[in-house]
């Protein structure tokens, strides 16, 4: 499985060059630093261009995330959804499939990058249907337009760790079953407050996981606390409204790259 890590923007540099794998956001993209960063790192590197909805609720319009994609060389973006919210996010998938079966610049002679999804919901019943409904809209597209829409991605936000039977659950009854359904990989959309919970996924479960990111590292050392792997979890400080802007003082680094350190240990399931 693949670890991203999200610092502050003045922070790209020491911790993400040279990383395999990474997740953008698309709301942060108008910030030179930013964009210049990550279309030099999409050259040698995986990216994924998240869609902001964590950020602003709903993601970022189809058209505007694929010009975002193509100008930054993004391996894959992830379609729009709404947060919590079914059929805002099924409707969103059918008009995103839609959109890009049309466009006339995404023709054979174009590469163009794989597609996420990411289904919502109030329920696990809720999020099945959701998951139900976006694959038979991705399953349409790709009927109609193979070369278009080719392997996706399935994302599950950790939101949903508060469901019954938490996250595991969640990937048991609808996240797996749509990515046996699709052939999907699978990308887990942040590391929950519910830190090891993450060590029981990764030992089940690592093999049927490709990726996971996290800001928690920098969110913790920004505040001066140090995630110790055989503690308890230490209470989440919630990210600063300025996270983005932040410049960290360096006991604030040191803090914070001892975090990033166990939360890769985790991830390889240490």
């Amino acid at each position: 499985m693949h670890a991203s890590v999200i610092p502050p923007i003045a922070h790209l540099e020491e911790f993400c060059k040279g990383r395999p794998f990474h997740l953008v956001l698309a709301h942060l993209l108008g910030n030179p630093d930013y964009f210049k960063f990550w279309a030099s790192e999409s050259s040698r590197s995986y990216v994924m261009l998240d869609n902001s909805a964590h950020e602003f609720q709903e993601g970022q319009a189809t058209l505007k995330l694929l010009e975002n994609a193509f100008n930054l060389g993004a391996s894959e973006v992830v379609l729009p959804d709404k947060l919590f919210d079914s059929e805002a996010t099924i409707d969103n998938t059918v008009s995103a499939i839609e959109s890009i079966s049309t466009l006339e610049f995404l023709r054979e002679s174009i590469p163009f990058p794989r597609f996420a999804m990411v289904p919502q919901g109030l329920s696990i019943p809720d999020l099945r249907d959701c998951a139900l409904g976006m694959g038979d809209a991705y399953l349409r597209g790709q009927d109609k337009f193979p070369k278009k829409f080719g392997q996706p991605t399935v994302g599950v936000s950790k939101d949903y760790e508060r469901f019954p039977g938490g996250l595991i659950e969640t990937l048991e009854k609808v996240i797996f079953p749509m990515q046996d359904r699709l052939k999907a990989e699978v990308h887990l959309f942040g590391w929950g407050r519910n830190l090891w919970a993450y060590r029981d996924i990764v030992r089940q479960y690592g093999p049927r996981i490709r990726s996971i990111d996290s800001a928690k590292p920098f969110v913790y050392g920004a505040e001066g606390i140090l995630i110790r792997m055989d503690e308890p979890a230490p209470k989440y400080p919630r990210r600063r409204s300025d996270y983005f802007e932040m410049g960290l003082e360096p006991l604030q680094l040191a803090i914070s790259q001892m975090n990033v350190n166990v939360f890769d240990d985790m991830v390889r399931g240490v």
